[in-house]
């Protein structure tokens, strides 16, 4: 009865071509990947690669996003704190963990990697 799904549902999940692409580049900067429409869409679908990217200094500069005030552009002013903080209340683990995990911790996991 509910065999193939019609109009191309089973295809919900395909990760965004253009985070995909960045996320290739090793140069891509947080701001790179704040600065895209689908970010908190993939974050949502739990894109794996997408968030193995957001490590501990990464968790770090969106938090001084947040705590920091930013005077120079209006990304880094409003946008940027905004999507962080949105990126924060979806709760993943794997990005929540910066927040309760000992250096020593991190250590032992990065090791495991």
């Amino acid at each position: 009865m509910f065999g193939k799904m019609p109009y191309g549902f089973e295809n919900m999940n395909i990760p965004s071509e253009s985070i995909t692409k960045k996320l290739s580049d090793p140069n891509t900067t947080l701001d790179d990947l704040l600065k895209e429409e689908e970010l908190l869409q993939e974050i949502r679908n739990k894109n794996k690669d997408l968030i193995k990217y957001f490590n501990k200094e990464k968790v770090k500069e969106m938090l001084d996003y947040i705590t920091k005030e930013q005077v120079d552009e209006i990304n880094k002013g409003y946008k940027f704190p905004f999507l962080c903080s949105q990126i924060f209340g979806l709760e993943i683990e794997e990005i929540m963990k910066y927040f309760f995990i000992t250096n020593k911790q991190m250590e032992e996991l990065e090791k495991k990697d």
